[in-house]
């Protein structure tokens, strides 16, 4: 009896969950939140060179000030606008990764192969789905 239970429990993870799109969800749910510890922890770093400091001004200034837009009136947040910070979020993230390598060396390798898998599967996603019919109108 135990054994058919235990069967039938994995037989329903394999046809619910494993088969759904659950477990890339919950692998960006994690690495999206990890990316958020990483600029966290480049953020509030205790000291930081002049130069972070610049970076952290380049990157929340105008992202706060799009947020604050959005909020005061119609949304403006759309991904153009966010372009121009990018660089400096992708900035603070290697900052972030940096301090997590002076602290735990195997933690940084596990953190930078989530980011090289997450960011790999969007391109290969990016390059393989056709959004749009060549020669038709934009969408």
């Amino acid at each position: 009896m135990k054994q058919l239970n235990q069967q039938s429990i994995m037989d329903w993870l394999v046809e619910h969950v494993l088969t759904s799109n659950i477990v890339p969800l919950l692998y960006y749910m994690a690495y999206t939140a990890m990316a958020i510890g990483l600029l966290a922890i480049a953020l509030l770093s205790r000291h930081p060179s002049t130069k972070l400091w610049w970076i952290k001004v380049w990157a929340l200034l105008p992202a706060g000030s799009i947020l604050l837009i959005s909020y005061v009136s119609s949304s403006i947040w759309k991904a153009r606008y966010l372009l121009i910070v990018s660089p400096y979020f992708l900035i603070l993230l290697a900052a972030g990764l940096m301090q997590v390598w002076r602290w735990q060396r195997r933690v940084a390798v596990l953190v930078t192969l989530l980011y090289a898998i997450a960011v790999g599967s969007g391109l290969v996603h990016y390059y393989t789905t056709l959004y749009r019919v060549a020669g038709g109108p934009p969408t």
